[in-house]
């Protein structure tokens, strides 16, 4: 992951510097010193540096993208710009960095965003995805297809038949 951390070393022309790949103390310590987190990328599809900014409390300025759209409420905890414009992230950028109080409550909201994101909870998901769509899959090869319903039973003891598409 490449950071830009303030520095007095000028290596990146305006008191930043890019230190490359961190990973553990070293990854912790730069989302400790930075003030939010900027993830320039459209192309990425999983986004799992978001979200460990997130979990450092720090409000994530993300290119517009089905990842971003995903992990990131615009304006809440964190702000989407326009991919490929820099005005559109010079905006966004400066929108933060003059207001501490809106990057201090976004960071926060987005700690509580990621707080119940767990390896289990994604792959659950992933897991409801993937059945949705063999179903669909399903429903497409043989139109006659519908769910079968279940039987559920009640806490009287009799069953209940369940004709809703959730019973799938």
């Amino acid at each position: 992951m490449a950071h830009c951390a303030r520095s007095s070393n000028a290596a990146c022309g305006h008191g930043h510097h890019l230190p490359g790949l961190l990973t553990g103390e070293d990854l912790s310590s730069a989302y400790a010193a930075a003030d939010v987190f900027v993830f320039p990328s459209h192309t990425e599809t999983l986004g799992i540096a978001m979200l460990e900014a997130r979990a450092a409390s720090l409000p994530v300025i993300a290119a517009d993208s089905p990842t971003a759209r995903e992990l990131i409420r615009d304006g809440l905890d964190g702000l989407r710009f326009e991919p490929l414009a820099t005005e559109s992230l010079v905006s966004a950028v400066t929108r933060l960095v003059e207001d501490p109080s809106a990057r201090a409550f976004m960071g926060q909201e987005a700690r509580k965003a990621v707080e119940h994101a767990t390896w289990a909870a994604a792959t659950e998901t992933l897991r409801r995805h993937y059945a949705r769509a063999y179903e669909m899959s399903i429903c497409r090869q043989r139109p006659w297809w519908r769910p079968v319903p279940t039987t559920r039973w009640r806490g009287s003891g009799q069953p209940h038949q369940d004709h809703s598409e959730e019973a799938a």
